[in-house]
């Protein structure tokens, strides 16, 4: 398989990881924080991989997974590490 079909097969994978994350922690009760805490941090990290998946495209292939994915993941990153700071 080429390098380009294994980014777009990851980037799938990824949105499905983030997408399953982000339904269990909408459905949670209030009550669950610590379960809203760890589902958030994975959709934060989900968003760091296909970061890293989409700079890995846009260097091996000239085409980036997902536009500006890089910047959003780490703009969430940084506003996660806020928001637990203050």
């Amino acid at each position: 398989m080429e390098m380009e079909g294994v980014a777009a097969d990851l980037g799938r994978l990824l949105n499905s990881i983030e997408a399953i994350a982000y339904y269990v922690e909408m459905t949670l009760p209030a009550s669950e924080l610590n379960s809203r805490q760890y589902l958030r941090k994975v959709q934060l990290l989900v968003h760091e991989a296909d970061g890293i998946l989409d700079g890995f495209a846009q260097k091996y292939t000239g085409a980036g997974s997902v536009a500006n994915s890089a910047q959003a993941g780490a703009e969430a990153i940084e506003a996660a590490r806020e928001e637990k700071s203050a």
